[in-house]
């Protein structure tokens, strides 16, 4: 169950009309005793709260390792339950039905105690820190282990050596990398890309040169084991993917298959070293929803405006606002500015694009891997993360479903 899961039936039944932000800070304030000037998020520097992109991200991708060890030891489920409790029986039943794909045993006399619990799991989980029922199997593989090793014979012995210098060198490389644990799943994405070059970022380089068992230890315990099997990330056919989906939900007024074939490849080509704490990325005015009027004259990402312009053709609103690329070339001038700045805002508009279209596009129900690209400092981590999102994109299109074990072809 992932944060979203939750999340949302959550609002539907406290909410009362709130928007997503709103709701969400009203959440943590029932789950945890951690103020949000405690929260160790990135501040908007005009309202001196956390960044609204970082909370449309924590809703839509899930809650970060960072954000997570910052409330984890401060949690207050008893608040939670008792404002669920709180509401109409009706309300709770709607919850509770909604849940019940994750519990079969939730009803609206215990929704307020269970849904409780998920928030605690969710946020456990997010923090790295391990469930009661993974600690016992934890405690089993160890036990079943230590009873394997009393079996085995003497030339086994140098095997048994080799893979604990194999977690060893794992766990050097995660307590080396400790305050870049964010970006460690994008070592995968430059192992495929890049194999022989020698990085900006020095941790890419070092993962690329271990051993393949070390490489997947740290995946694994990075929770990007959906990476390990990874050997192809499908450029041409993803990015191919990506220009028809701009063209059918009509966020540009152009098939630019050429910038983003060409332009996108020289942020890391030409501009890897390339700083981007310069760049504005609340220098965008925002599409005015009917419940974000407030919102009109205040600088936002170009994934709000993303946002709500989907969300607007969702509900065949009728507006003059121009598609979200042609904002976006009009805004930062494509026509004239510097390449290494026109780079920049391509990553940026295709990780927000993807992270808009993969519940859209998605053909089967499965996990996707997200990147939080809040903490990339250079261009080289910006490409990354956008190829990181493109790949995502390409499994929306291309998985295959199940049912009951039996494959479920789907047309591309």
């Amino acid at each position: 169950m992932e944060f979203k899961d939750l999340f949302n039936p959550l609002r539907k039944c406290l909410g009362d009309g709130h928007n997503r932000q709103y709701f969400f800070r009203d959440l943590m304030a029932m789950i945890t005793t951690v103020s949000e000037d405690e929260w160790g998020t990135a501040k908007d520097p005009n309202t001196k709260r956390t960044n609204d992109n970082t909370i449309f991200s924590f809703i839509k991708r899930g809650l970060s390792f960072t954000f997570a060890q910052s409330i984890v030891n401060r949690l207050t489920p008893e608040n939670l339950t008792e404002r669920i409790n709180s509401r109409p029986d009706g309300t709770r039943e709607a919850l509770a039905k909604e849940l019940s794909i994750y519990d079969k045993e939730i009803n609206a006399e215990n929704v307020g105690v269970k849904a409780a619990d998920m928030m605690v799991k969710i946020i456990t989980k997010s923090a790295g820190l391990m469930s009661d029922e993974e600690i016992a199997a934890e405690q089993e593989t160890i036990k079943a282990s230590k009873n394997t090793k009393k079996s085995k014979k003497s030339s086994e012995i140098d095997s048994a050596e080799m893979k604990e210098t194999d977690v060893i060198m794992a766990r050097s490389f995660l307590v080396s990398h400790e305050n870049e644990k964010e970006l460690i799943p994008l070592c995968q994405i430059a192992m495929i890309h890049s194999p022989e070059h020698k990085h900006v970022r020095a941790m890419y380089t070092e993962f690329i040169l271990l051993p393949k068992v070390v490489q997947n230890y740290i995946l694994k315990a990075s929770n990007a084991e959906s990476l390990i099997n990874l050997d192809s990330l499908h450029y041409g056919e993803v990015i191919d993917y990506f220009c028809k989906d701009l063209e059918e939900y009509n966020l540009s007024s152009q098939r630019y298959l050429y910038m983003f074939g060409q332009y996108l490849h020289r942020a890391f080509e030409y501009y890897s070293e390339c700083d981007i704490s310069k760049y504005d990325n609340y220098s965008f005015t925002r599409l005015c929803k009917s419940s974000l009027k407030f919102l009109e004259n205040v600088g936002s990402p170009i994934d709000a405006y993303i946002d709500d312009y989907l969300w607007m053709r969702d509900k065949k609103m009728q507006t003059d606002a121009p598609p979200p690329m042609d904002y976006l070339w009009h805004e930062k001038n494509f026509g004239a500015c510097h390449e290494e700045d026109l780079t920049y805002w391509l990553c940026r508009f295709v990780i927000d694009v993807c992270n808009n279209l993969y519940h859209r596009v998605k053909k089967a129900d499965f996990d996707l891997l997200y990147v939080q690209d809040q903490y990339a400092e250079t261009q080289e981590d910006m490409y990354y993360c956008a190829l990181n999102a493109l790949y995502n994109l390409y499994l929306c299109h291309t998985r295959v479903a199940f049912n009951d074990g039996v494959e479920i072809k789907q047309s591309l």
